[in-house]
């Protein structure tokens, strides 16, 4: 009698993990105010890290009030961190270099003439906000893609936690066990854990997260205003392509 052992089916490329992440994207975010009204970018530069995947809600009132401001977004923290220093009602050109961790001589050379140029401010010396800066998002989830290297999945979701709602390690389901047993932790920190079946292409929330610590205000804001840049541009895949060594497509449709 021969016995026949069952070979597991695994992704090639984690690229490939994507598209049966985006048909789960009711089950990431569900739960969420106004779910179905949402947003699915790929690579998006955050904070300290790139999600293969972002899910966001855009404010709309925000949206539009920056729209009848006619300003540009302003994809630099140290840009981000100025505007939400005078949102704060700082006004001091010394305080916000503090805030910011520069010199005031790199603001007024640097920073300052940008956020002119970009219709923030109205003139080099005027420190006061021509429009209102607001956050944009909603809410976030991003998801980081591994074919096995849970823990290095895992490091990355808790950097992400610094700007979304909810972070999600997405696991090859061939090579899922070892991270299992940890899935319990993952969801105290506020990271759920899903798995890709290549067998079937399909992907499944083994665990969802629980609430987790709420996100860095300047990381929001900076993705925010990443965001933003994207849809200004109409793309969908950030500037870091080809992701995985592949070109993605530039428009994903979510209905």
């Amino acid at each position: 009698m021969t016995c026949s052992r069952t070979v597991a089916v695994r992704y090639a490329l984690e690229a490939d993990m994507l598209p049966p992440l985006v048909e789960a994207v009711d089950a990431l975010v569900a739960g969420l105010p106004d779910a179905a009204d949402r947003e699915v970018l790929f690579e998006v530069p955050a904070f300290e890290s790139i999600p293969d995947l972002v899910i966001v809600q855009l404010s709309h009132d925000a949206v539009t009030r920056r729209l009848a401001a006619g300003v540009t977004a302003v994809p630099d923290l140290t840009c981000v961190r100025v505007l939400a220093g005078l949102a704060a009602g700082i006004d001091s050109l010394d305080a916000l270099a503090h805030r910011c961790g520069v010199t005031p001589a790199h603001l007024r050379r640097k920073v300052v003439p940008s956020l002119v140029a970009a219709g923030w401010l109205s003139d080099l010396e005027g420190l006061r906000l021509d429009a209102p800066f607001e956050p944009v998002l909603n809410w976030v989830v991003t998801v980081e893609a591994k074919r096995s290297k849970w823990r290095e999945a895992y490091a990355q979701a808790r950097r992400q936690k610094r700007v979304a709602d909810r972070a999600f390690v997405a696991l090859d389901a061939g090579s899922a066990n070892p991270a299992r047993p940890w899935s319990e932790e993952f969801a105290v920190q506020g990271i759920g854990l899903v798995t890709v079946d290549a067998r079937t292409d399909t992907a499944k929330v083994e665990r969802r997260p629980r609430r987790g610590p709420r996100p860095d205000t300047d990381a929001r804001f900076l993705l925010g205003e990443r965001v933003m840049e994207m849809t200004a541009a109409g793309v969908s895949v950030g500037k870091t392509f080809p992701v995985f060594g592949q070109m993605l497509p530039m428009r994903v449709s979510v209905c």
